[in-house]
């Protein structure tokens, strides 16, 4: 049987790279035992090309579904070639659940409900689609959906229908797991190989003499100014084709843009380097101040770092904020849910677009900044050490005394003596007791 679909024209001009990518989107949901799976990443990284690729050129030809449905909520593109505005409005709001409806009942050759009223044409989707037909639905752009009920529906809903009908999937798309319980397959930039593949094949379609008789290590230097992100490539033979120079664009990702005429201070967001506000701006946006703070530490202690600094640590971070335990953990989890920053053996680093817009962005960077290197100075040179294990769990045991659960923090301290062998942890639970037996 042919495949049915509506998958969009073509999101990119070639593809390039994602081998590991593409074959972890198998092994994950295909060949795994789970229904959904979520694509994640910055803005421009390239997960709808990935999304696109992977049910064009993976599932159409082995004809494996008998349907394929794509449905996007996206509300902006980033057009890297335009000399204006370079984020463009593309649509209006996501109409929720009758949105997957009617898409549905277009690609399954049931035309006919669609005006049918809601309840009518979602139970007979329901039943005679979604419980029983071999069916792939892409859902792109979900952080764009503000739908409570739409999050409810393709979590809680299509988990029953999943249990129905094991050739159910879900492919998402997002720059964040919001709101949903599924499995990510988080994607960073190219592999610089592909980065260079990319940059020189849309550079040769352009006809771009800057890139085309550059060396590969003054072209590796552009690509790694945008973090290999697809989005990023095409902005720079983008800017290239309209005038602007190596040096130019230089410029403006490392946060500097031009700002020829601006008076105002607070006009310069409105002219910031729109390539980086794409990726970024709308998550950051969405950040408590707690998390924003943590962020721009992160960024200022990896600005500066030299080759005699400790890791950017858990500990270290908490001796620079005076965060409890708790809430330092729900930044940092947030924060890398958001893939703003990566934590790989307790060592935290961002992304040099990250960092570029943390630059732009913020008015209170350069302040905060400052406070941060001094404050790093300062532990340094007072013998700074990385908290051990004991001290890291006694920091989230003081918080439970702090608050008065004195019996969690008991029963904490006595699962720690199984694994723990320290005098501090003794001392801990001695003076809980002492307290338990006073009351």
């Amino acid at each position: 049987m042919i495949t049915e679909h509506n998958l969009p024209s073509q999101p990119y001009k070639k593809f390039f790279g994602r081998e590991k990518d593409i074959n972890n989107i198998s092994k994950v949901l295909i060949e795994g035992g789970t229904f959904i799976a979520s694509i994640d990443g910055v803005g421009g990284i390239g997960k709808t090309a990935l999304a696109y690729y992977f049910c064009k050129e993976v599932l159409l030809p082995k004809y494996e579904f008998d349907y394929i449905i794509w449905l996007t909520a996206k509300d902006t593109v980033f057009d890297p070639f335009s000399n204006e505005f370079m984020i463009k409005k593309v649509r209006s709001d996501f109409k929720g659940i009758e949105e997957l409806i009617d898409t549905t009942l277009s690609v399954v050759n049931f035309e006919k409900f669609i005006n049918k009223p809601l309840e009518e044409k979602k139970k007979f989707v329901e039943n005679q689609v979604y419980k029983t037909e071999k069916i792939f639905i892409v859902l792109d752009n979900l952080e764009s959906i503000e739908d409570e009920q739409f999050f409810y529906y393709i979590t809680n809903d299509f988990n029953k229908y999943a249990a129905y009908n094991k050739n159910l999937k879900i492919l998402t798309t997002s720059r964040k797991r919001k709101k949903i319980v599924d499995f990510p397959i988080e994607i960073a930039g190219l592999e610089i190989e592909d980065s260079l593949k990319m940059l020189k094949y849309l550079a040769r379609e352009h006809n771009i003499k800057d890139i085309l008789n550059s060396t590969d290590y003054n072209n590796i230097k552009l690509i790694e100014k945008v973090g290999c992100i697809p989005l990023g490539i095409e902005f720079i033979i983008g800017q290239m084709a309209l005038g602007k120079s190596r040096g130019e664009i230089y410029s403006e990702l490392q946060g500097y843009p031009n700002l020829e005429g601006v008076k105002d201070e607070s006009e310069k967001k409105k002219i910031l380097s729109d390539i980086i506000l794409f990726s970024f701006k709308n998550m950051y946006e969405a950040l408590t101040n707690e998390q924003q703070y943590i962020f721009k530490i992160i960024t200022a202690l990896l600005r500066h770092k030299t080759k005699n600094d400790p890791p950017i640590s858990f500990e270290l971070l908490m001796s620079m904020t005076n965060y409890k335990k708790s809430i330092l953990e729900n930044c940092l989890n947030v924060l890398i849910d958001n893939n703003l920053i990566i934590s790989e053996n307790n060592n935290y680093t961002v992304s040099q677009m990250a960092v570029n817009f943390v630059k732009q962005y913020y008015e209170d960077f350069e302040q905060i900044e400052d406070e941060v290197i001094e404050k790093k100075n300062r532990i340094i040179k007072s013998n700074y050490k990385s908290l051990d294990k004991a001290e890291i769990f006694l920091n989230g045991v003081h918080e439970l005394i702090e608050t008065n659960k004195y019996e969690e923090a008991e029963s904490k301290l006595l699962n720690a003596i199984e694994y723990i062998i320290d005098y501090r942890i003794y001392f801990e639970l001695g003076k809980v007791q002492r307290i338990l037996n006073s009351l």
